[in-house]
Order: structure tokens, then sequence, then C-alpha cells
């Protein structure tokens, strides 16, 4: 695992593997009906503490018949020759593996066990999805559920392990080197690591690989691959190239009639042109890569359902008619890219109002006179959607992060949301007709919108279903909020707002029921924070009305010198 500073950890003794085992196992082993065979199980991984965790959360819950099974095993000599690992350690964990439920399971860890520490979900999804593994489940996001309950699983196994995040995990070495073993032996997935050389493949078991993977160049190592390197490999279904120089992909590529997922992730790419052969192709990873335009020939991929092109930040061009083509498209990210839009020989950001079946959107829009009509009106499952210059406005860290306050009395644990817009203009151009229709946003960030004088109030019904940040604006609202737009908002922070006299016009004292942590900071000429009615009344004092918070439960106000 690459530590600095390593110690060894000898076999516990009896009593402490005892007391490990029952606790990974559960009190029942100590049922008469259960003991005797399970203290011998537990005597038969020999103290080690991989051991005794995996195989007691394999067979936890399992009837009397199946702990009888399993100390069959145990008591049965390996057959493998697994150099560096002793063969009772890694029949205790290949055991493990062998008593997971079903296929889906098995096939995940197995997957889990060819990429490196940590291990992102986001990877794992698109494998997974390339290898048919979801079968029967067509919404992406369904899948992803799925995935997320099957690492869970592995988790609760031992045979995943925590890593503090829903996005990522990671697997202890041995377990992965037996996990790869398995995948190597069985189940036809071949892995190829830094200079390891192509001879060392067996032809045979190369012809019936269906997923390769070669990681862990991140130098940029440029590997010499063969232009035939797929021709004995046509059932391949997944290709992971991550790290390398790829400024031709192999010739020999088109012949993956059946290839389902590409990862050509954090590599140095040249022509690409070639990939528009891989008419199957449903998944293509291009992100954190340098790459400078995306041919016309990817419109040809007319299966691809995700596209992603995260942080390619040398990216300018995207051939025009390229995304429109993309019919099948559920997922696209074009996240933290330099896209050129509507600007002669690129591609307009009105296809993808033809992408009819697009579920989920994460964007970056810098010149927002190239929104198309309606942009905001689509209803996505997902979306991650920035206009305008937003490089002041985090976007890696954690919402969590983003929404905590500075003030140390105002601290926040909020839901990682799914559906973001960020809004941050230096000129009058996005008017009121483009900020109509903006519907079911979790998490809307509106900063230095120069002109528009009634934000809020052009929102869609749908409204912003959890937090608001409001900064730099010259005004929030003339009339007053409509009570059905913001009737499930539950943050609110409103920052460096200096032009600002007050912050809400509320149609009635109810208009924020669901508000529970409020923030008002650095907006030096504010007197108010809401008000009932309109503007007229507010500047005559006669919007006197007690307004209330039922479910508040954080408020920070701060350099508010006119506020009384």
């Amino acid at each position: 695992m690459d530590s600095k500073h390593n110690f060894f950890i000898d076999n516990l003794d009896q009593e402490e593997a005892w007391r490990l085992f029952k606790k990974m196992a559960g009190d029942y082993v100590e049922n008469r009906k259960f003991k005797s065979t399970s203290t011998v199980v537990a005597k038969g991984c020999g103290g080690m503490p991989i051991a005794l965790t995996t195989i007691a959360r394999a067979t936890r819950d399992k009837t009397v018949h199946e702990w009888k099974h399993a100390l069959r095993e145990l008591q049965t000599p390996s057959v493998v020759n697994f150099n560096g690992l002793p063969a009772d350690a890694y029949s205790r964990i290949e055991q493990s593996f062998e008593y997971l439920k079903d296929e889906q399971l098995k096939k995940n860890f197995l997957l889990c066990s060819l990429m490196g520490n940590p291990i992102f979900t986001s990877d794992l999804f698109k494998y997974s999805t390339g290898l048919g593994i979801f079968q029967g489940v067509k919404k992406m996001e369904d899948a992803g559920n799925q995935l997320y309950a099957l690492a869970y699983e592995l988790k609760d196994c031992c045979l995943l392990l925590e890593s503090g995040s829903t996005e990522q995990f990671s697997m202890h070495d041995v377990v992965r080197d037996v996990g790869i073993s398995i995948a190597w032996r069985g189940q036809h997935i071949f892995l190829v690591k830094n200079e390891e050389v192509w001879e060392l493949a067996d032809k045979e078991a190369l012809e019936n690989c269906y997923a390769i993977s070669i990681r862990d160049c991140l130098s940029y190592l440029q590997i010499n691959i063969p232009e035939n390197i797929f021709a004995g490999m046509r059932k391949l279904k997944v290709v992971d190239f991550t790290g390398m120089q790829l400024f031709c992909l192999p010739s020999s590529i088109d012949l993956l009639k059946i290839l389902q997922t590409l990862c050509l992730d954090q590599c140095m790419l040249g022509d690409i042109a070639i990939m528009g052969k891989l008419k199957n192709l449903e998944i293509l990873s291009i992100n954190n890569s340098d790459i400078v335009q995306l041919p016309e020939a990817l419109g040809q991929l007319t299966k691809l359902r995700l596209l992603d092109l995260t942080n390619c930040f040398q990216l300018r061009v995207i051939a025009p008619n390229v995304i429109s083509c993309l019919s099948c498209s559920k997922e696209l990210n074009i996240r933290h890219c330099f896209v050129e839009w509507d600007v002669q020989g690129c591609a307009g950001l009105d296809e993808l109002m033809h992408l009819t079946r697009l579920a989920m959107l994460e964007i970056d829009v810098r010149n927002d006179n190239t929104l198309p009509k309606g942009f905001f009106s689509r209803k996505f499952e997902k979306f991650k959607i920035s206009v305008g210059d937003v490089s002041g406005i985090p976007s890696e860290v954690s919402i969590e992060d983003w929404l905590r306050f500075s003030r140390p009395s105002f601290s926040i644990a909020i839901h990682e949301t799914l559906r973001r817009l960020k809004l941050k203009l230096n000129s009058t151009t996005i008017c009121s007709n483009k900020l109509q229709g903006i519907r079911n946003v979790e998490y809307l960030c509106l900063d230095k919108l120069q002109g528009v004088k009634n934000v809020l109030f052009e929102l869609d019904t749908d409204g912003v279903t959890y937090s608001l940040q409001l900064t730099n604006l010259e005004r929030i609202c003339i009339d007053p909020l409509k009570v059905e737009s913001f009737n499930e908002l539950e943050t609110i922070k409103v920052e460096y707002c200096v032009e600002l006299s007050n912050i809400f016009l509320l149609s009635a004292t109810n208009c924020l029921p669901r508000a529970e942590r409020i923030a008002v900071i650095d907006c030096s000429n504010v007197e108010e924070i809401f008000a009932i009615g309109g503007e007229a009344d507010v500047d005559n004092n006669n919007a006197m009305e007690e307004i209330e918070f039922d479910e508040l439960r954080s408020l920070s106000l701060g350099n508010l010198p006119k506020l009384t």
C-alpha cells in the first residue's frame, strides 16, 4: 500500500482470534448447535486477522450445514500456487469469495481487485455497465443505486474497506492479490501494469478475455502498443487505458465489434477519430486527459449512453452535430472544459435540446449568450450547471464545506445535492425569459447578476428545493415571493450584497415553512431581513407582521451595520 512506515503484526493467539471471529460473525456462534463447529472454523484461520474477518463475515447467519461445509473446505489443502501469499491465507479469502451470494457480487469484487486504491464508484460503474452486470436495469440512476448496494455488501463481508466517503472505497492488498488471481484464472480479465510486457500474456487466454486494464502509467509512460494488439481479443467488452500517451489508438481497435466501455482517463491523446467505428460503444470516458478536440467521427457513436469529458482543460472544439447525433445519451459530463460554443466550426448548446433521453448533465458555460431558449426548463434527474465566470465559486469541495459558514457558531451538515445551478454574470444579457423556467433545483447559487431586478420571482414554481446562495446581487426581488416556489427550501445564505436594503419580500408569513439555516453576512446596507407585502409597503413601513420559522435551527447575522 506504499506506506512509509511498516510494522509487523503477528498472528493472533487462540483467545484473541476467537474474540475477533465472534465479533465479525455474531454472538450466535456461541449457540450450542454452532459452537463446536464455529470454534474449529476459527482455529482453521490460523490466527490471521484477514482470514478471520473474511471467513466470519462470509459464514454469518448461515445454517449448521453451511458451517460444516465451510469447515470441510478449510480442511481441504489448497492446490493454488500463489507466490508471496501463504496458501492457507489464500484459500481462506478465496472461500469468502465463493460464499458471496450471487454472480453480481462476485463480478464486482473481481472488478474492484483490478483497480488501484482508492476505488472510485464512478469507475466501477463504467466497468460494471460495460460488462452487463446490471441486467434488466434500464435507468442509469437505478444501476448506480444497485452498485452502491453491492459495494456495501462487499464492505459488510470485509472484502472492501471503509474510506469515509460514498464516492470511493479501498481494498486490502492481500485481498486484492487473491482477487486478481481468481479473475485471471477463471474470469477472463487481464491486467497489465507499468512495464509489464505483452509477451507475458497467454494467447489462448487473451482470445477469451472480455476485459483488459492497462493502468498506473501516470507519468504518461509511452508504451509501444502493437497495432494488432486487439486482433485476437474480439470478445472484449471493456478496455481501460489509464495514464498513457496515445497519440494514435491501435488500428486493430476497430475489430472490437462488441466493445461496450472504453476508458482513456488521464491520457495524452491525439487523433481519436478511429473510435467512430466502435458502433456498439455505450460508455466513453476521457476525463482528466489532454485532448484538444472531439472529431466529427464521434457522431457515429449513436448507442453511446455516457460521455465523460470532465477536467479536459485543453478541450476547445467539439465538432458540429457530434452531440446531437448521440441520441441515446443519458449522461453527459463536460465540466471544467474550455469548449467554445456556437462559434464557426464548433458545436452549439442547442444540440443538447435534441437529446430527449438525457437524464444527467454536468456542464460549464462561459458565455450566457450561447444559452438556447428553454435550456433551464429541462427536467433532469441530476445536473451540475455553471453559467458565466464561476472561477471564484468552489466546484470540487463538498457542498458541506461550501455552505459551512465562517462563523464558528454556524456550522451545518447537509446531504450532497444532485441538482446544482450556479450563475455568475457580469452583463445584463441574461434576461428574465432565460431565468424563467428554472426547475427543480436543489442548490442554486446566484452571483453578480447585473441588471436583473426580480431574480427570485422569475423562478419556476418547482423552485429551489434545498439550498439557496446569493452573492453580490443588486436586487433580489421587487414582487413578493410566491409561496409555492420555496416551500421546501432549507438553507439560505446571503453575502456581500452591499446594494440591498432588505433581503426577502414575502407574500405571506409562511413562505419559508422548512427553513432550518439562515445566514446574512457582509451586507452593509441591509436594514431588515424579511418583510411581508410589496416594495411600496416596505417603503411606507406598513409591513409589520410576525413571521414564524418553526423549523429554524441556526441563524447567523454578521457585519450588518444598518440592521435595526
